[in-house]
């Protein structure tokens, strides 16, 4: 992973510093993407929404930093796309798959990344 990419990783990190009240699950940082799995305690008054667009912001801040300070790629207009995809896991089953699925996309994506555009991360 580049250093881009490791600064994603640790703003991800740092979420549970940011909101006391999330678990973080798996996570895998992807060329042009990520995924990950954000568990929200009982009771929390937060949404993914605040947690994703905190996430966004602050990634989005330090790059900037990063192109004017270390030489860094600039970007047209934007680094994250506007919208996410968000799903609600409701059982261990569900976890289970989904927590695989993360697991297993860097396999996936060698297999076609042919097809996919080469991005920032």
């Amino acid at each position: 992973m580049n250093e881009k990419g490791l600064m994603v990783e640790e703003f991800w990190n740092d979420l549970t510093v940011r909101f006391s009240n999330i678990n973080l699950d798996k996570f895998i940082i992807m060329p042009n993407h990520i995924h990950g799995i954000v568990q929200i305690k009982n009771n929390a008054e937060i949404s993914i929404h605040d947690i994703v667009c905190a996430f966004k912001s602050l990634s989005t801040n330090e790059y900037i930093k990063g192109v004017k300070e270390l030489g860094w790629e600039k970007f047209d207009k934007k680094i994250w796309q506007i919208s996410y995809f968000e799903h609600i896991i409701r059982n261990e089953k569900e976890l289970y798959e989904i927590r695989k699925y993360i697991e297993q996309n860097p396999i996936a994506w060698e297999l076609e990344k042919d097809t996919h555009m080469n991005n920032y991360l």
